[in-house]
């Protein structure tokens, strides 16, 4: 009997240390963030771009949650790196992110397509007034690169389940 006791325990106890481990490395509600250490530490092109945050919102100037003009904003934050530009691929759309002003380490962009918030890996279920609230969660892979304008880019990093936000801004 008691070694059927404690088989259970030491089950119990490997079940939530692999739970532990595998939850660890996941982001929040925004982005998963790369693991301290990786990526680029000194500017480098040669190494990948090492990501502190991803944000992905509906984007309408001047409308808030409405998805009628199919606009995401696209928001990059490097660790130390700052490059010329990133470039960005959000569920297959491609998109070049400016830094917000000189020498910054926070990069932006929008993606603007026909349908790209009514079809496809962005479709969100809007009301009948084309809002969205961000009721269920629309996740999507995300590819971001370095750019520089004199030398080659970097190679790309994948971040997975980036979490599209009913807003941006």
């Amino acid at each position: 009997m008691r070694s059927v006791a404690r088989i259970p325990r030491f089950s119990a106890a490997l079940l939530l240390a692999a739970g532990l481990i595998a939850v660890g490395g996941c982001g929040e509600e925004g982005a998963e963030r790369a693991p301290a250490g990786s990526g680029v530490e000194a500017g480098g092109p040669e190494e990948q771009l090492a990501v502190e945050d991803v944000y992905l919102g509906v984007s309408c100037p001047g409308r808030g949650n409405y998805v009628g003009c199919d606009r995401v904003g696209v928001y990059v934050r490097t660790r130390e790196a700052t490059p010329d530009f990133i470039l960005a691929r959000v569920a297959g759309h491609r998109v070049q992110l400016r830094p917000r002003r000189p020498g910054d380490r926070s990069f932006e962009g929008f993606l603007r397509s026909e349908g790209l918030l009514h079809e496809g890996p962005l479709a969100v279920e809007a009301n009948e007034k084309e809002r969205w609230f961000g009721r269920e969660v629309v996740r999507v892979p995300v590819e971001v690169q370095a750019g520089y304008e004199q030398k080659p880019a970097g190679p790309a990093r994948t971040i997975r389940r980036v979490r599209l936000s009913a807003g941006y801004g």
